[in-house]
């Protein structure tokens, strides 16, 4: 184990089977998803499921994989976003996203005040920089 909490927001198709893997592996996991269809076989391998985004703003690293790039602003900056709330923020937010780089630096200079940190998993030099990354 590593210690770390870790959350998940967007729970579809590749959100699933990557969050799966985090609690099959003995991870604890808090997710999230705009619907609960998504969330229920994750609760059934012991994720804990949040209502909000912004409850995971206490996890250490939260993971998202997100359809649109809208969706992605949305779930970190629009009404109980992660990065919205007074407390906590996590110390680093992993975007498995295809995001455009608007959208994806308007966040990370939100995370950034917040004292977290935006890693975009496709870009290469933070692949590079954290290459955990690959063993998720």
């Amino acid at each position: 184990m590593t210690g770390l909490s870790f959350g998940w927001i967007g729970t579809g198709r590749t959100g699933f089977l990557l969050a799966s893997r985090l609690l099959r592996n003995g991870h604890e996991v808090a997710v999230y998803n705009r619907t609960w269809v998504h969330v229920e076989a994750l609760l059934e391998l012991g994720a804990r499921v949040a209502d909000r985004a912004v409850a995971l703003a206490d996890q250490d690293i939260v993971f998202t994989t997100m359809t649109t790039s809208e969706d992605f602003r949305t779930v970190m900056l629009g009404t109980y976003g992660l990065l919205t709330g007074s407390g906590s923020a996590p110390l680093a937010i992993v975007d498995c996203s295809a995001v455009s780089a608007e959208v994806s630096e308007e966040v990370r200079a939100v995370a950034a005040r917040r004292g977290s940190r935006l890693i975009t998993a496709g870009r290469p030099a933070e692949v590079e920089e954290f290459p955990w990354l690959l063993q998720v």
